[in-house]
């Protein structure tokens, strides 16, 4: 199998998309997770709102009711249902997202690692090409006296 070249650069901007798409996708979930809890607290406050019957109450009534408080008690049980995938998924998503940050992050310290070992290289060559135009000055002024 070939291996394959890329720059830093470009695995970095890839990573770096993927970290943003992961984010996005973040604040997706967690809107998703809001949205959940919130269909969650109307269920809840629809059922322990709903008004039980008072005093004499025809049987039909008595019938409809517990049916409208089997419908809210059916509602609430579906909403935590679904508040308790909006955060399973919110977890999964943010563990991705942290994944991909990490990801990122190691690039950007060898970036910065490979930026910090040049200005090192291009500061010993300024140096070292110093030292040569000062030996080469001193080379001469010694050859005139």
């Amino acid at each position: 199998m070939r291996a394959r070249q890329f720059s830093l650069a470009t695995v970095m901007r890839i990573r770096n998309l993927e970290e943003r798409l992961a984010r996005e996708r973040l604040f997706i979930a967690q809107r998703a997770l809001r949205q959940a809890q919130g269909n969650y607290r109307s269920a809840h406050d629809a059922l322990t709102s709903y008004p039980g019957p008072q005093d004499s109450t025809p049987i039909e009534s008595v019938r409809w009711m517990h049916d409208q408080a089997t419908r809210l008690g059916d509602a609430l049980h579906e909403s935590a249902k679904e508040l308790l995938l909006a955060a399973t998924h919110r977890d999964e998503v943010t563990a991705s997202w942290h994944q991909a940050r990490k990801r990122f992050e190691v690039l950007s310290r060898l970036d910065a690692d490979g930026a910090a070992r040049w200005r090192a290289s291009v500061q010993r060559e300024e140096a070292a090409e110093l030292d040569d135009l000062t030996n080469a000055r001193y080379a001469r002024d010694r050859v005139r006296s």
